[in-house]
Formats: structure tokens, sequence, C-alpha cells
């Protein structure tokens, strides 16, 4: 199995969900799992330099609240009964990423949820710091589903970039184990030097290599956007994770424009495991 090493990355609030679910894939992959408590810094309005003493006060205020989670974060692994560490970061959003990249490294797998999902500055500097600076996988644990590293049904989403390519060399091990796979284009097109004359064919191929059981599934939009296609259609086969290549557009068009990724960053319906 891949993942023998896990990290857990969350904010100052509201982890216990997460906590819970990243000790959940430790505890199934009899991994380590690292947990790592982030609070971002606000920063200070252009007339607040110095830094004035309400915004030293918020932050000592905060930096309290990240060492209150971080014990809390230690007294649920250990309840838990899995082999794990836990370390805190108060950083300035400028470099969060890098301090994120660093410390995401060294391990297979990094996991996010709702403490994380649902602040912006967080969200945006751990994907960067763990997608772009270290090339780490992330897994996207959704509120509505309980996340698995042995699902039995797996929607890969194709669309024949190096991106999603990456994604299914990846975790090729992973969906042999799996009972199906289902790889999943929206909107193919058969052409050369893309999708080829019969689209999915050729990853279909590669991951039968592998061992694994592959069915091609074929969708038309009708004019939604592709990340609904791909979750209802993850419901309909009740697939357990969706695996995707992340951002095969600039991280700026996404931001401005939305796109797959930004969109599955979101709340997704079924946990999406993501790298690039």
């Amino acid at each position: 199995m891949f993942a023998k090493t896990i990290v857990c990355v969350i904010g100052m609030r509201n982890a216990d969900d997460d906590l819970h679910k990243a000790a959940s894939l430790a505890r199934e992959m009899d991994a380590h799992l690292s947990v790592l408590v982030i609070g971002i810094a606000p920063t200070p309005s252009v007339g607040d330099y110095p830094l004035g003493t309400v915004t030293l006060d918020r932050r000592d205020m905060e930096i309290a609240v990240v060492g209150e989670q971080e014990k809390a974060a230690q007294a649920l692994c250990e309840k838990a009964g899995i082999r794990f560490d836990v370390a805190s970061l108060y950083v300035e959003k400028a470099w969060a990423d890098a301090e994120i990249a660093e410390r995401v490294r060294y391990t297979d797998l990094v996991v996010v949820g709702d403490s994380v999902l649902g602040n912006e500055d967080l969200k945006r500097q751990t994907v960067n710091g763990s997608l772009f600076a270290s090339e780490r996988p992330v897994m996207v644990m959704g509120s509505r589903s309980q996340p698995t590293l042995k699902p039995k049904t797996v929607l890969l989403a194709w669309d024949s970039s190096a991106e999603a390519a990456r994604a299914a060399y990846d975790m090729r091990g992973l969906m042999a184990g799996a009972g199906a796979v289902h790889v999943t284009l929206v909107d193919p097109v058969a052409a050369w030097r893309r999708n080829g004359e019969e689209p999915g064919a050729d990853i279909a191929a590669y991951l039968a290599h592998q061992g694994a059981q592959v069915t091609v599934d074929r969708l038309v939009s009708e004019g939604r956007p592709i990340a609904e296609v791909l979750m209802q259609r993850a419901g309909d086969i009740g697939a357990d994770l969706v695996i995707m290549g992340a951002y095969h557009h600039s991280r700026l068009r996404e931001r401005l424009l939305g796109g797959v990724t930004r969109t599955m960053l979101e709340d997704p319906a079924v946990p999406v495991l993501m790298s690039r």
C-alpha cells in the first residue's frame, strides 16, 4: 500500500471530525499519522504599521488557540491508539505555503477536511504547499462521507492530460486493489494527440495491465459543469473515491473563472484524491 505516512493538516478550530477521519485512515493502512495544526496570522491593514495593540492582542489569542488545538489533537490521537506525532505552526500568510511544503515533503499523502476547506487562506496555502511545492497527493475529505484508502469502487476522472496521467500512475496500486475502476470522461473528443480514436482506451489498458478491473464511461455534460457531472456519476456508481489530476489550467485561471479542481476543493460528496 502506498500510504504508510499520512499528514493531516487542520485549522485552529472545529477539527475533531477531520482528526477522526485521518485516524481512521491511519488505522486502515497501519500508517503513521502526523498532525499539523496551522494558524495563519492576520494581515495588518495599511494603517496598522507598526503593529497596533489590537493586532498583537489578536495574534496572542490565536497562538493560544493553536496551542490548545495541538493539545486536543494529541489527546484524540492517543485515544485512537495509532502511531502519531503532532506539531503546530502559527505563520504569516505570505510564507505559509513554504512552511507547509517543508513539513509535508516526507509523507505519502496529505489529508484535509472541513477545518481547512472552510478557511480560504489556509486551503489555498495548503494546496500550494502540498500539490505544487512538494508534489504530494492530497485527499479532500468532505463532510458528507467517510474516506478510505481501500475503496471498492473508484472513479478516475480522465481527460488525457499530464496531470490526470500523473494521478493514474501515482494511484495505480490503489486502483489495482479496488473491485472496480470507472475511467470517466466528460464530453471526450476522439482526436490525435489528445484522446485517440477511442477515448479512454489507452489508460484503461494501462490500468488493466496493473491488475485493475476497468470500465470506461463516456459522459455528455449537456452544458453542466464537469465537476457536477463527475460527482453525479460517482454517486450513481457508488464510488468510495474519486481520483483526479489537479489544476489542468493555471491556478490564476481557476481562481478567476472557476474549474474542476476549485469546485472539488469545496465540499465534495465523495472523497477526492488529487495528484499533480
